[in-house]
């Protein structure tokens, strides 16, 4: 491209040049012309005498005056009486000016003539002046020689230039790249530099620093979560070998190995409870969480549930309501939805208070099912990580509190049903609200 752009500009210089000098040299023959018309009116423009050397230079340029039979009124002492143009020429230029261009005998350079008609005292005749084209032909090749050898060192030049000038501009990608080829799985904060000018490139780096931020996170969580699920799974593990052990000692009495065997199958399904949790929330990461969609009466699913956790409810000294219109239906996955809220039931149980009432409020169309207790909930600065994997709060206790999977499951089912989960603490209690699509509600007939 550098190339061509020279070589273009050359062209350009080149050609103005040509121009140049051409239209200088037709305007000193057109004015010599006039000069020889005016004297010719005379009778005698003595061209080939001292008298006409202001308007001929010897060597350079020469005049001459033919009549319409071709012979030569006035000359040039150069042209020696001889006439230059031939009788068509001398035709055409009885009929107007013209122009030509050739090699004259006594001159070592092309000329440029220019005939022109005009009257020699009261003959008819044709005007000829014409000048050699030896300094216009030197100083185009003068130039045309240096723009030839110029060109090259002139090309290598800006090539350099620009070759400098992409390297400069390119070095903060260098220096992007180099950190990247280092970053690992451990980025330990480590961001790509960026660079000083507020350009496309920083924005680049910028956008990449806002990627590794996501990976970053993704990896710590996936970290986190593989670390919390070990240890979640390592507890129920150790205890469900202690009590197959227990089982396999044969002095133990039958009350104690039934103890042991029942102890085993709680802990068994702790496990499984926690693998389909897990499961469950893995095809949510994935996009493929499974939900069937049919029509069902909220009321009905909550006397289910009600009826469901009232024994336990009763043992702790607590009730469980339901607040929804026997005719409000909804399209959802039942299995789903209903074991979001038990969830939801069973968290409320192991750290709320009071009574825990089921409620299902319509608004602009879309359907919220509430589950809501008179306990004090959590801390303000808990909220934000209440639906996080594994994340138990500062009041839970060992003893209570399950493996902190639960609030994550309910969000994912209801991100699964396109709707959202959000908590919310007050004087009055705590409550989670599970919130629906508008299009999902109906009303039953």
């Amino acid at each position: 491209m550098l190339a061509c752009l020279l070589a273009a500009t050359a062209a350009f210089a080149y050609t103005r040049l040509v121009a140049d000098l051409n239209s200088v040299i037709d305007q000193g023959q057109r004015a010599r012309a006039t000069e020889l018309v005016s004297l010719a009116k005379r009778g005698s423009p003595f061209l080939g005498s001292s008298r006409s050397v202001r308007l001929l230079d010897r060597n350079e340029s020469f005049g001459e005056i033919i009549d319409s039979h071709g012979s030569v009124l006035d000359a040039s002492a150069i042209l020696r009486g001889r006439a230059v143009l031939s009788p068509l020429e001398r035709a055409r230029a009885a009929r107007g000016t013209i122009t030509l261009t050739r090699r004259i005998s006594g001159f070592d350079e092309p000329l440029q003539m220019l005939a022109t008609p005009l009257h020699f005292g009261t003959t008819p005749a044709v005007g000829i002046v014409g000048v050699a084209l030896g300094d216009r032909n030197e100083a185009v090749g003068s130039l045309r020689n240096e723009l030839l050898l110029a060109a090259p060192f002139a090309l290598l030049i800006a090539a350099l230039a620009a070759y400098g000038f992409a390297a400069a501009a390119l070095r903060p990608v260098e220096a992007m790249r180099r950190r990247a080829s280092t970053l690992g799985a451990e980025l330990n904060g480590e961001r790509l530099p960026l660079p000083r000018a507020h350009d496309e490139l920083s924005l680049l780096g910028e956008t990449l620093n806002t990627l590794i931020d996501r990976l970053e996170s993704t990896v710590e969580r996936e970290r986190r979560f593989t670390t919390d699920a070990s240890h979640e799974l390592r507890t129920p593990l150790a205890l469900l070998k202690a009590e197959i052990e227990l089982a396999l000692d044969g002095a133990v009495p039958h009350d104690e190995l039934v103890a042991a065997l029942r102890s085993a199958g709680e802990e068994t399904d702790k496990l499984i409870g926690l693998a389909n949790d897990l499961l469950l929330l893995a095809r949510s990461d994935g996009g493929s969480l499974p939900i069937s969609t049919e029509q069902t009466n909220i009321h009905a699913l909550f006397e289910r549930l009600a009826s469901r956790f009232a024994p336990r409810a009763e043992g702790a000294h607590r009730a469980i309501g339901v607040d929804a219109g026997e005719e409000l239906e909804a399209r959802l996955d039942p299995t789903r939805i209903e074991q979001a809220l038990a969830n939801l039931i069973v968290n409320a149980l192991e750290h709320g208070a009071g009574t825990i009432t089921l409620r299902a409020v319509e608004r602009a169309g879309a359907l919220e099912l509430q589950v809501t207790d008179q306990g004090s909930g959590v801390d303000d600065d808990e909220l934000p990580h209440l639906f996080e994997r594994f994340h138990r709060g500062r009041r839970a206790h060992s003893k209570t509190s399950g493996a902190g999977l639960g609030l994550a499951v309910v969000a994912a089912t209801a991100h699964a049903h396109g709707g959202s989960v959000h908590a919310r603490g007050s004087s009055e209690g705590f409550s989670v609200q599970l919130l629906l699509p508008g299009d999902s509600t109906t009303r039953a007939r």
